[in-house]
């Protein structure tokens, strides 16, 4: 083996770690946005003619959904996502934090950061509006 392909591998096997870290970034945000993404399309019927009653709005690294007076906000950056919620005038909020052992977005109460917590979310946001 010639030393630039030791080289190689001794870089890539020094740096794995920060490979790994980075590539999990990468990976929650393209989630994030994949989602709110979806939720446009899919509702963008809806959203032209509600008369701004709902609008989904993405930018860079924050994305929201409102619908009447209840909202979801998810601001992400490479350090920490939080996921806001207003719903019936009660606010609540949930920081994640991105832990390079477990290689992931967690919050203080262990919960790791997926997909499952922007439904859940969601879920608790909208639904009693939705059942009126």
């Amino acid at each position: 083996m010639s030393y630039k392909e030791e080289f190689i591998s001794k870089i890539n096997e020094s740096l794995n770690q920060k490979i790994v870290n980075n590539e999990k970034r990468k990976n929650t945000k393209e989630l994030i946005a994949s989602y709110f993404n979806d939720l446009k399309n899919r509702l963008n019927d809806a959203i032209n003619v509600s008369n701004k009653e709902l609008f989904i709005d993405i930018s860079d690294n924050e994305y929201a959904i409102v619908f009447k007076s209840e909202a979801l906000f998810v601001y992400y950056n490479d350090s920490n996502i939080k996921v806001k919620s207003e719903s019936m005038g009660i606010g609540h909020d949930k920081d994640y934090i991105f832990d390079r052992g477990k290689n992931g977005f967690i919050a203080k109460d262990d919960e790791t950061f997926g997909e499952w917590v922007l439904d859940k979310t969601l879920k608790e946001t909208f639904q009693k509006t939705l059942k009126n």
